[in-house]
């Protein structure tokens, strides 16, 4: 029988099982959601100005079940060894899924009592989450006016998707998460090229929602808009990294409703549109990644 998949990872990169026959995590729950709001009281009714998927704890039972109590404490300790290497990762998958998710978390208690009559040693855990359930798998997506040049085939796929061959009609660019998310954002220009000016724009239902607009000339670009790894990274015509990147950023155009630089993709299907000063003669093509994200898993 297929049952769901819990498992830890540590900042070395290592794997801890939580269904493993000695070393489980029974009943967990903090699964689902929960929702905070802000809102405004207007007679006897009350509008909603806001609202957010808070961060719930996942809480439940370490259950260490060794042949003797000896391997039953020998279990915790090896588990409290792998959980000291921070951050951690809580992974979780379903059946019914492809693929799984996971998020950020900080053990912040476990209860170490003794071995009961059942020959396990039972630990209460709780998991407090940093971050929503992100996908473990990032979607990549690679667009470009021109794939193939002169006989030649630029091969920048890697482990990215050749998702259209042109720049003014990107679609779909689909976010299937239950959230708004941070992306990554590149222009990567052929050997000897550069991008003048480059501006990005974001559309759902043929209405514009977020923008990227620099100021320059620039041989590479990278916008990372997650909240705690915001970063601009440019290359100047000579390959140097640019300094003061912040400085290109352009709100010329700022109209009181969309986002700039650090852009969010909408949940749902998007498009996108891409120009730049020198479009008519930009060889290159533009990346995008993200993690989609859910309140619940």
């Amino acid at each position: 029988m297929n049952v769901r998949q819990l498992w830890l990872i540590n900042s070395k990169g290592d794997k801890y099982d939580l269904n493993s026959k000695q070393h489980f995590l029974y009943d967990p729950n903090g699964l689902g959601f929960q929702k905070g709001y802000s809102n405004q009281r207007i007679g006897n009714s009350e509008r909603i100005t806001d609202e957010f998927f808070q961060m719930v704890d996942v809480n439940g039972e370490m259950l260490f079940i060794g042949a003797n109590n000896e391997f039953n404490y020998q279990y915790y300790d090896e588990f409290i060894d792998f959980i000291k290497f921070k951050p951690l990762q809580l992974h979780y998958k379903t059946p019914n899924k492809v693929y799984g998710y996971y998020s950020d978390v900080v053990i912040t208690s476990i209860q170490k009592g003794e071995t009961s009559v059942d020959g396990i040693l039972h630990c209460p855990i709780v998991f407090h989450r940093s971050t929503q359930w992100k996908n473990d798998e990032t979607t990549k997506l690679v667009f470009t006016n021109q794939i193939e040049t002169g006989g030649k085939f630029y091969d920048y796929t890697y482990d990215y998707h050749y998702a259209g061959n042109s720049l003014s009609d990107m679609q779909p660019i689909v976010n299937n998460g239950t959230e708004d998310c941070p992306m990554v954002f590149e222009i990567v220009c052929n050997d000897g090229d550069t991008v003048v000016n480059p501006l990005f724009t974001l559309f759902q239902n043929d209405v514009p929602y977020a923008k990227i607009k620099l100021t320059g000339t620039f041989s590479y670009v990278r916008i990372n808009s997650d909240e705690l790894n915001e970063s601009i990274y440019l290359e100047d015509e000579d390959g140097t990294p640019i300094a003061n990147p912040m400085n290109t950023q352009d709100f010329a155009s700022f109209d009181g409703e969309t986002y700039f630089t650090f852009i969010k993709l909408k949940t749902g299907e998007n498009t996108g549109v891409f120009t730049c000063g020198n479009i008519d003669t930009f060889d290159g093509v533009i990346k995008l990644s993200y993690e989609e994200k859910r309140a619940s898993v």
